[in-house]
């Protein structure tokens, strides 16, 4: 009997696969793929070689304009705010856990990425995390030869991500022939185009990159009036933030760490 129901469920499984569609089985391929590559630490250059090859030159076109126009006084106060952060994160992170808004939070533990309490592993984690992207300079972006070179780069930067098992998913095709995705838990889907051979999400199916480039070398100019403000705005921002986390850094007490916590979220109007 064991034996027979086990036949049953293996056929029932072969032939849900077969019922997918050239182009269907493509965007679920390339969904599995990204899914796994992000937990193996690849997730960026999983994401550039789904993508045609005159979209991974313009992210990367896009990408060195942005790095070679940027202030660098701008990048560094805001990745500063990220760095403190994440040293929040690594060095508190027993106050955390045992802070009563801990209790309200998800755990992203590896073991289910499922609803329940905050370890300080995770916290650990998270905080590695922010620490590693507020590492990332406009210097070693500029220094990307390519756009495969720049997606390793961003990926030694992100890590693994947390290893969950893959969500549960259909897809249907349109009648249009785009292919839309359905996650649990989610009414709306996402939409997939093709484009070169490859099946993207709308929103990347078309970008403009020309326009995007206008808008980085006209918007992205700190010699203006406009510009100083804005680079001004930028540090005033940061020091307030790196000033409101200094008190959270400081502190030595699971009372301190409260005080410091409770005092930031009164100034945001929590």
């Amino acid at each position: 009997m064991k034996k027979t129901i086990t036949t049953i469920f293996a056929t029932v499984v072969a032939v849900s696969a077969f019922a997918l569609t050239p182009d269907e089985a493509a965007v679920k391929a390339s969904i599995e793929s990204m899914f796994k590559a992000g937990q193996e630490g690849k997730l960026v250059t999983s994401i550039f070689e789904a993508m045609p090859t005159s979209h991974q030159k313009g992210f990367y076109d896009v990408s060195q304009a942005f790095a070679k126009k940027m202030d660098p006084m701008v990048w560094n106060s805001g990745v500063s705010v990220m760095s403190n952060f994440g040293k929040v994160l690594s060095t508190k992170s027993d106050f955390i856990v045992n802070s009563a808004m801990a209790k309200q939070v998800p755990s992203p533990s590896a073991d289910a990425c499922k609803k329940g309490d905050l370890k300080a592993a995770d916290v650990l984690a998270a905080g590695k995390f922010f620490s590693s992207i507020a590492s990332i300079t406009l210097a070693d972006i500029k220094s990307q030869p390519n756009a495969k070179a720049l997606a390793a780069y961003l990926d030694s930067k992100i890590g693994k991500l947390p290893a969950c098992e893959m969500p549960t998913y259909t897809i249907k095709t349109e009648q249009d022939g785009d292919i839309v995705v359905y996650f649990e838990g989610r009414t709306d889907g996402v939409e997939f185009e093709k484009v070169k051979g490859k099946w993207l999400p709308e929103e990347l199916a078309d970008p403009d990159f020309d326009d995007i480039l206008e808008d980085i070398n006209e918007d992205m100019n700190f010699a203006t009036e406009e510009g100083q403000q804005f680079k001004m705005q930028a540090m005033m921002f940061s020091a307030m933030a790196n000033g409101a986390l200094a008190p959270v850094l400081q502190a030595k007490t699971q009372e301190e760490f409260d005080a410091a916590v409770s005092a930031i979220f009164k100034s945001l109007g929590f």
